[in-house]
């Protein structure tokens, strides 16, 4: 049963934490109130999380305001929201601007309202009445809500050819910690014979897929594609254990509403409402690979944001034994984690470790609003 039948967020670029608090089986409301801007990115990211909302069974009500900067105006909206719902109303204050917030909060004290805020970790705090008392909010939301709320449909959700490389990947994952420096070596040496299946391990050639597949031989196959695949796989291993991973999808491929545009991931991870997005990029034939490297790091970067926001985390797997520290450092100022030769082997180690809710106060700081 939700606190109060109504419950009001600020449209922004951040759209989870509407999404999360609305299907939370405890806060889950009657009905949803997006205020927005007229700014028309504003105003079609709410008629979004209204399709969304409603398909979800909520309903869902838009009030445009003419700033989200400038409090007189927002406190008037929401003045006139609490002279028709009364009490029935209960404050999001987790996105739009730190004015709204303020605005948020300040209705909350003058009508006595509940208000809370929903931190990067994933907990409810109150506001107002300023109550001690936290809530976690469910992990309900898979990644078809988050990117549908983000105004982005899923095209395809599966690796091409992932069922027939699977056994190879199986193998290759179970026995990484041999197999793996040895499948890099193999691709260094023999890169200019384009590697094919007879210069690999016997282990490993027996269990490709055969005949091979026509669209993604085994040569193209072993340039880059077999990461993609040893990534997702890892994954999945830790999804049967923590629930906290909610959704995994690989090689997506997706098309932007609000862009107008089309893109492509190598792996997506949805934990704890968090997104995470993993891209791979093998190198072993590529000159100067640090450059690539940076220039990677600057588009996974870009992608994360378009996908996510602020606080989502990425991470760059590469078949490189040696990082230069411009591009760690780069990498770490991007939150982007950097995967290379060395760690493959500890692949689920480091997934782990990088699939943490964010606690840090960095993150809280660089929690979009």
């Amino acid at each position: 049963m939700s606190l109060t039948p109504i419950q009001v967020a600020f449209t922004a670029k951040e759209t989870i934490p509407v999404i999360s608090a609305a299907l939370d089986k405890t806060l889950r409301p009657k009905q949803v109130i997006l205020i927005h801007t007229p700014d028309p990115p504003f105003r079609q990211r709410a008629q979004i999380l209204r399709e969304l909302l409603q398909e979800n069974g909520i309903a869902t009500r838009l009030v445009a305001t003419p700033s989200a900067f400038d409090l007189p105006p927002l406190l008037d909206t929401l003045n006139h929201l609490v002279a028709t719902y009364g009490t029935q109303l209960t404050l999001n204050a987790t996105t739009g601007t730190h004015v709204m917030s303020t605005a948020a909060l300040l209705s909350a004290q003058r009508h006595n309202l509940r208000v809370f805020y929903i931190r990067p970790d994933d907990r409810l705090i109150w506001l107002h009445p300023n109550d001690s008392t936290t809530l976690e909010i469910e992990d309900r939301i898979n990644l078809h809500h988050f990117l549908r709320a983000r105004g982005i449909t899923i095209r395809e959700t599966e690796h091409t050819h992932w069922q027939a490389y699977q056994p190879f990947i199986r193998h290759l994952y179970h026995h990484r910690r041999t197999l793996i420096p040895q499948l890099i070596q193999t691709l260094r040496n023999n890169n200019s014979n384009n590697t094919s299946a007879p210069h690999l391990n016997p282990q490993l050639r027996w269990y490709l897929p055969t005949p091979e597949p026509h669209k993604l031989p085994h040569k193209n196959y072993l340039r880059g594609g077999w990461l993609e695949h040893y990534v997702y796989y890892a994954a999945l291993q830790i999804k049967q254990s923590d629930p906290q991973l909610q959704d995994i999808l690989g090689g997506a491929k997706l098309h932007s509403r609000l862009h107008n545009n089309h893109t492509e991931v190598d792996t997506l991870l949805l934990y704890n409402n968090r997104l995470y997005v993993i891209e791979c990029k093998s190198l072993i034939s590529t000159s100067n690979p640090a450059n690539k490297i940076v220039n990677f790091v600057y588009k996974l970067d870009s992608l994360m944001d378009d996908l996510g926001g602020q606080i989502t985390q990425g991470m760059l797997l590469t078949t490189l034994k040696h990082l230069p520290d411009r591009v760690n450092q780069r990498a770490h100022f991007n939150q982007i984690k950097l995967v290379g030769q060395n760690a493959l082997v500890h692949i689920d180690r480091r997934l782990r470790q990088w699939l943490k809710p964010a606690n840090s106060q960095d993150a809280r700081n660089k929690a979009a609003k």
